[in-house]
């Protein structure tokens, strides 16, 4: 599989798994393993359940079923992500990035209503 980053609401399986899961966020940090992943997502068509969320890593894609929404923010935001998981992979600190990339999309989806 390609190392992009795919927007949220893309449908994917994983390697040796046949269930489809639908892409809610990125970047999220196990508390108990302290591990961060690429990917959050629930499964589809079941929809978000907080007690039940799935992480992985690109790497652990094996077929991609449909690519969400994508708008000239969510491109730009998906290519910081990017540049976040190669950081992480490298062992760089990058929350610092990810607090002003979350500050920026809420105040734009807040102020100005989410251009696309």
């Amino acid at each position: 599989m390609d190392d992009r980053v795919l927007p949220i609401g893309s449908v994917v399986t994983l390697k040796g798994n046949p269930t489809r899961l639908m892409i809610v966020g990125y970047l999220v940090k196990n508390k108990e393993t302290d591990t961060m992943y690429d990917y959050c997502a629930c499964i589809f068509p079941n929809g978000l359940d907080v007690n039940n969320n799935i992480l992985f890593n690109r790497e652990d894609i094996d077929v991609i079923f449909f690519i969400g929404y994508q708008n000239k923010k969510s491109i730009l935001s998906t290519k910081l992500i990017k540049d976040c998981i190669d950081k992480i992979d490298k062992g760089e600190n990058v929350e610092e990035i990810l607090t002003d990339l979350v500050k920026d999309n809420i105040k734009d989806n807040t102020i100005k209503g989410g251009n696309d």
